[in-house]
């Protein structure tokens, strides 16, 4: 749900706007080690696990607002996935923001599918 940790410097938009934020999410998250930051991000994850992530057949959904400043972050992610032909489902909500509630709400109409598929609940 818009994720921020593609931004492996924390050097993004939404970091460069909030420079206390970047600071207290490197703090508080990563024990001030940006090293730590960039290993436990998606970015690198997929890149360690793209084989299992194939193989396991995991379900990703991922969304972001049309009108979220991490929108390209979270393009460049969608492109990786692709790239490592993990298979996942990608959506940008019209009018959205970074605002889980508006994303949720924009995904309501497929949640149970998509848990379902999660779940291995269907086939």
């Amino acid at each position: 749900m818009a994720g921020g940790p593609f931004d492996l410097e924390l050097e993004g938009p939404r970091a460069l706007q909030s420079p206390i934020l970047r600071e207290r999410v490197l703090r508080e998250v990563c024990g001030n080690d940006l090293e730590y930051f960039k290993a436990i991000s998606p970015l690198t994850l997929a890149d360690q696990a793209s084989a299992a992530l194939r193989d396991e057949h995991v379900v990703i959904r991922q969304a972001v607002g049309e009108e979220d400043d991490t929108r390209e972050l979270n393009r460049l992610f969608h492109d990786r996935m692709t790239e490592l032909n993990i298979a996942h489902e990608y959506y940008e909500v019209p009018r959205a923001r970074h605002e889980a509630l508006a994303l949720l709400k924009a995904l309501a109409s497929d949640n149970g599918g998509f848990y379902r598929r999660a779940l291995g609940l269907v086939e």
